[in-house]
């Protein structure tokens, strides 16, 4: 595979230089030649030989050894640096939502709903443990997960009390993911007076939540949040203002029906992150639907526009809106990229337990909230023990797994696969399957780059189209 990635516009044409991490702005006359020949053959093109005189366009690697830069420090960093600790308070939940990643008839790779709650031994527990293993950390976050985290209330009740006496002196915040259906009033003021950041789990209008997102007995749970959602809004409007939504969608609807959610006045709609449903223990392929595509990227296309003030942005899908506005940092991340060194490591993996440690009702310990729990891979230790540094470890340097193809692959520094890309729940991690995601994230870095491009071309060649300020927008 080239270390190079050719891309064309009807303004100009550009090469990826994989190793150096440049986009270059390139001549038709060079473009079409590395299209035909790569960078062999005769007659090349002056600005190619160049280049290539440079160090540019090269089809070697540079990359020898693959080694994530803490790994050095792995066990300090576990050991006083940890800085948020999410705790499964139980694995029940009131809720039976379709594409639940703990259903046993969608997901035989992850646990299933049960009975299981967290004692209070086990809660202090993994309080201690947390402030043990923060001694360098100046802010720290607890987080309550389930299940339905609100199905025991008053353990939460209990752990906050005890931490805020335990961490004393440090910078303590809590937060919650839950379902909204348990948001009672007295939870509701508990949780206001303890400043609890509060994910509500929304994913669309009435027709959408109730296909998916239902009680056990089948029924819709759409009006039951909204209810809960308004007396928030109502009786409490400064902590409505801080609670955020989490949107699944499921791909096969309208792209259009999921979005109307967002202009809901019981919704804040710069408060939701959207992700499509989590298929990576199940196997299955997602379904897109033709209205989900299109429609989608016609409101990208709409959230570009308003990025220039060419285009309302209270019209545009708030859900686009976050993903373009997240185009600069990706600029960022390209301008200020390292070339690849001889010791490097893909892109992807974040250090184990570090950002958001995750403890089951039992006290065992994950990387986070996201993989399989019933994983042999993903088991990184437990309260009683402490970390497992030799499967941290295993999990940070995952892209070793597949060390001959990553450093031949021009999406190095792209590449977005944490360990679990590549765990199938048996002994060890799997490099077949983590190969099997390589073209996904090969074509998630072309989006990325060619946004980049979009954002860069608007600006040279379309000055008198676009309107960078406020001032230009109201001429």
């Amino acid at each position: 595979m080239a270390m190079y990635q050719l891309f064309k516009t009807p303004n100009a044409c550009y090469v990826f230089d994989a190793v150096k991490t440049k986009l270059l702005n390139i001549s038709e006359e060079t473009y079409y030649y590395i299209e035909k020949e790569g960078n062999a053959g005769d007659n090349k093109p002056a600005e190619l030989l160049r280049l290539m005189e440079q160090g540019f366009l090269s089809d070697k690697s540079p990359v020898e050894q693959f080694r994530h830069p803490y790994m050095g420090v792995l066990g300090e960093v576990l050991a006083r640096k940890l800085s948020q600790m999410t705790l499964q308070i139980t694995q029940d939940c009131n809720f039976r939502c379709s594409y639940c990643i703990y259903s046993a008839e969608r997901n035989e790779k992850q646990r299933s709903h049960s009975k299981k709650v967290m004692t209070w031994e086990t809660a202090r527990q993994a309080v201690d443990f947390f402030w043990e293993h923060t001694i360098d950390s100046e802010g720290v976050n607890i987080g309550f997960y389930g299940g339905e985290p609100l199905l025991q209330s008053d353990l939460i009740q209990r752990i906050i009390e005890y931490a805020k006496e335990r961490f004393a002196g440090k910078i303590l915040t809590f937060g919650m993911t839950c379902n909204g259906s348990l948001l009672t009033e007295e939870n509701v003021c508990f949780l206001e007076e303890n400043n609890v950041s509060l994910l509500v789990s929304l994913d669309g209008p009435k027709r959408i939540q109730d296909q998916n997102r239902v009680y056990a007995d089948g029924t819709g749970t759409f009006d039951v949040v909204m209810k809960r959602l308004a007396n928030i809004k109502e009786n409490h409007p400064e902590y409505w203002e801080k609670v955020h939504y989490s949107m699944v969608m499921d791909p096969k609807n309208d792209f259009d029906e999921i979005n109307e959610i967002c202009h809901s006045d019981m919704i804040k709609a710069d408060q939701i992150s959207a992700t499509l449903v989590d298929n990576d223990y199940d196997g299955t392929p997602l379904e897109f639907s033709e209205n989900y595509v299109w429609k989608e990227e016609y409101q990208r296309f709409l959230a570009f526009l308003a990025s220039w003030n060419r285009f309302p942005r209270e019209k545009c899908s708030p859900i686009t809106l976050i993903s373009t506005s997240l185009l600069h940092g990706e600029k960022e991340k390209m301008d200020f990229a390292d070339p690849l060194h001889m010791t490097d490591i893909p892109s992807g993996p974040c250090v184990p337990g570090k950002l958001r440690m995750f403890v089951d009702t039992d006290g065992n310990l994950f990387p986070c909230e996201r993989v399989s729990e019933t994983s042999p891979n993903m088991h990184i230790g437990t309260l009683e023990d402490g970390f497992d540094l030799e499967k941290a470890g295993r999990i940070l340097q995952v892209g070793e797994l597949t060390k001959n193809v990553c450093k031949n692959c021009w999406g190095f520094r792209f590449c977005n696969q944490c360990a679990k890309k590549a765990d199938c729940c048996g002994e060890q991690l799997s490099a077949a399957e983590r190969l099997r995601n390589c073209e996904d994230t090969r074509y998630a870095a072309k989006r990325t780059i060619r946004n980049i491009i979009l954002a860069n071309e608007a600006v040279e060649y379309y000055k008198e189209q676009i309107r960078t300020t406020k001032a230009e927008e109201t001429e």
